[in-house]
This record gives C-alpha cells, sequence and structure tokens, in this order.
C-alpha cells in the first residue's frame, strides 16, 4: 500500500506488519501531511515506509494551510486485474465503450494481439447468381455465424470489410482454435440455415504488435502485424487457415492437436514485402456436415 498527496510528488509506503499492538483495542496511527511530506510515528518510520501494525486505524492530518487530496492505493497486482490489451479484445467491452477508449488522434501500443481475417469466397458469382437481396441475405447471416463464434472463442468482431470480417483475441491460441472451428462448423451451419451449396470460407491468422486507436468512431487496430494479417489471409484458397510458419511455432500444440488437421507448408512472396515468407496450410478433416 502506498499514501500520496495528489499533485504533489511525496508519497508514503505502507508496510503491513503481522504482529497486533499491545491489547485487543484498535490503535489509531496518525500520520501527519506538512511540508510537502507525509510523517508517521518515529518509531514505526523505516527510510521512505511507515511500519503498520496489524489492527492499527489509520488517522490523516492535514497541517498546511488549504486543502489537500490523499489518495490511498493498493500497489498489488491481483488476479482480477486485467490490461488494456485483454479489455479491448472482448466483444463486451467493445460494444459498451469502444468509442470511448481513447480519445481522437490518440494511440495506444498493444504488445501483442492477434488477428483473425475472413473472407467469402466467390462472393462475386453468389451476387450474380441469386441477385443482390438473396445474396446480401447470406453475406449477413455468415456475419452473424462468424460474430457468434468469435465471441465463443474469446474475441471480438473489429470491423467487417466488403464480405469480410476483422476480428482481434488477446490470446493466439483462441485465434487459432476459432478459425479452426468455423471451417469446422460452417458447413453444417449452412445446412442449417437452407443455405446450397455451402458458404466457403478463407481465413488467416497471425499476431503481435499492433496500435490501437479510435477510427470512425470505433477502436480499431494499425500496424505491420495487421497488414501481414491480411496478406496471410488473401492466401487461403477456402476451407483452410493459412499463418506464418513461425506464428504455428509459437501456438500451443493442443489447439491442433486431436483435430485432424493436415498441415500443408508452402513459400511465397507477400505483397508489400520483399522476401519470401514460409507459411502453413492447415486443413481439418473434422468438418461437420448438416
Amino acid at each position: 500500500m502506498q499514501l500520496r498527496t495528489v499533485r504533489a510528488a511525496h508519497r508514503l509506503l505502507l508496510v503491513p506488519e503481522h504482529r497486533a499492538p499491545g491489547g485487543s483495542r484498535v490503535r489509531d496511527l496518525t500520520i501527519t501531511y506538512s511540508a510537502g511530506r507525509w510523517v508517521g510515528p518515529h518509531s514505526l518510520m523505516r527510510d521512505d515506509g511507515l511500519a503498520v501494525p496489524a489492527g492499527s486505524r489509520l488517522v490523516l492530518r492535514n497541517q498546511t494551510d488549504g486543502p489537500i487530496l490523499a489518495a490511498l492505493e493498493d500497489l498489488a497486482w491481483t488476479s482480477e486485474a486485467t490490461t488494456a490489451a485483454q479489455v479491448t479484445t472482448l466483444q463486451e467491452f467493445r460494444d459498451l465503450f469502444s468509442s470511448e477508449v481513447l480519445a481522437r488522434g490518440q494511440q495506444l501500443a498493444v504488445s501483442h494481439v492477434a488477428f483473425l481475417f475472413s473472407d467469402l469466397k466467390g462472393s462475386t458469382r453468389l451476387y450474380e447468381g441469386l441477385g443482390d437481396a438473396p445474396a446480401y441475405s447470406r453475406v449477413s447471416r455468415h456475419f452473424d455465424f462468424i460474430r457468434q463464434a468469435v465471441s465463443r472463442g474469446g474475441g471480438s468482431i473489429v470491423k467487417t470489410m466488403g464480405d469480410g470480417m476483422m476480428c482481434a483475441f488477446y490470446r493466439l491460441d483462441d485465434a487459432l482454435g476459432t478459425a479452426l472451428r468455423l471451417q469446422d462448423e460452417v458447413t453444417a451451419w449452412c445446412g442449417e440455415q437452407g443455405i446450397e451449396p455451402p458458404l466457403v470460407l478463407k481465413v488467416g491468422v497471425h499476431h503481435g504488435p499492433a496500435i490501437a486507436m479510435t477510427a470512425n468512431d470505433n477502436l480499431d487496430y494499425f500496424g505491420r502485424t495487421v497488414n501481414l494479417a491480411a496478406r496471410v489471409a488473401d492466401q487461403s484458397r477456402g476451407g483452410d487457415v493459412v499463418l506464418l510458419r513461425r506464428v504455428l511455432d509459437q501456438a500451443g500444440q493442443p489447439v491442433i492437436a486431436g483435430r485432424g488437421v493436415t498441415i500443408e507448408p508452402f513459400t511465397t512472396r507477400l505483397r508489400g514485402l520483399d522476401d519470401e515468407q514460409h507459411l502453413v496450410r492447415l486443413t481439418s478433416t473434422r468438418v461437420t456436415s448438416a
């Protein structure tokens, strides 16, 4: 714990002691603010810290000419604490506070975030074959299918882009697991929806650092990781999940273990990058039929 005065530099560290003061009566421990410093009983002062016997009750005294604002803060990190990177990838948080997290023009560096990009293969032929209204109905329903899967996987929808979606996850394993489940379940979902032939998804996954900022009144992500995630997704043929080889190596083995996933390595030059990249194409053999 620490005691500090808002707008002043001095802080007093409070160090709890397990021994209680003599007797069972609660002891008042007076801490005085004077001349820009917090001071407690001399016998309990330890450098810039104050030993606080168990069961003591803090009494604050102001010996300045004006009011002060004091803050008592717990410095310990608890298991219930979270980070900005975590909450910004939660769908409920984005739904409630997306436009309020960062003021326009402000940026937040996120050390690691996983991205899932999806696209609908053959959407042009879908619109040409069915017409605008019936085709859009299928596209809209497929967005709901992805939203539900991403939410179950612990991620959030960042935005839609044409017939595709950009999704964010705090954990790489959650993003990859969700991507594989999308391919496993989309055929059965199409059967339930009466969509024939079934829709085919192109999916890519990548992770790394990114910049978070508010754009179009929504929390969005920018940077090299985002660009590379989109380029990786472009390599999907449909019905598969594509990612860099090194990213797959960083994922936990249980994500693909026991799923009947075939791994096809390949090398290609991604748009905007000079060097060839080593990628893998994951194809699940556990596709669920209607």
